[in-house]
């Protein structure tokens, strides 16, 4: 579980379903900070309000900011620096039936070049804050795919849920032609099969290649 969490809360329902799920992933004695990133020289008074309300619609306890940033995700890479978070938690996008799927761009650029873990939680998580049962793991054998890999089985070990690794095999250029190429049924055959058996090793995994 996460000790010091940092959540970006903008007064609007995608916002409380971050604080919502932040609540849920940090340690019993973890901190959790909401954040709200303005630009320039917005009123601290309209700020103030929004905060307290963010924070009475969860009935959480938790610390509260108001950041001045350029944009969104800078100002959370900024504050989540400063308090040396080890999770950074933003709300997924608005856009109707799509917003489980897509990404808007305050939630994409919390998530390049972050400086700590980042989770977003899905459209929605707040009036329906189900436990998580199930990990998915993108895993391609890189130090970054073994770190993910190494924080959802400790997340997993505290609620006894299953997790899932999946490596996705990716054909190298002479598999699209030439007069080397070898037959591509064959070939992606043995290249999915060799993956297989090495995500067969992964202990406490279930681990999977296509």
């Amino acid at each position: 579980m996460f000790k010091n969490v940092l959540v970006g809360v903008d007064g609007r329902p995608n916002g409380r379903d971050a604080v919502a799920l932040a609540d849920r992933l940090r340690a019993p004695d973890g901190k959790l900070t909401l954040a709200f990133v303005l630009g320039g020289d917005t009123a601290e008074d309209i700020a103030d309000s929004e905060k307290l309300r963010e924070r009475a619609a969860l009935d959480v306890e938790a610390e509260l900011l108001r950041v001045i940033s350029s944009t969104p995700g800078r100002g959370l890479h900024e504050q989540a620096e400063r308090q040396g978070a080890d999770l950074l938690v933003v709300g997924s996008c608005s856009h109707g039936t799509f917003g489980r799927a897509m990404l808007g761009d305050d939630t994409r650029a919390a998530l390049n070049g972050a400086p700590c873990a980042v989770a977003v939680a899905a459209r929605g998580y707040a009036e329906h804050p189900a436990a998580i049962s199930n990990f998915g793991v993108a895993y391609n054998q890189s130090p970054e795919s073994a770190t993910a890999l190494a924080v959802a089985r400790e997340l997993a070990a505290t609620t006894n849920a299953k997790v899932q690794a999946l490596e996705v095999v990716s054909l190298p250029p002479l598999a699209y032609g030439g007069l080397m190429a070898p037959p591509m049924g064959e070939f992606i055959n043995g290249m999915v099969k060799e993956a297989s058996d090495r995500m067969k090793e992964l202990a406490d995994v279930e681990g999977r290649a296509v």
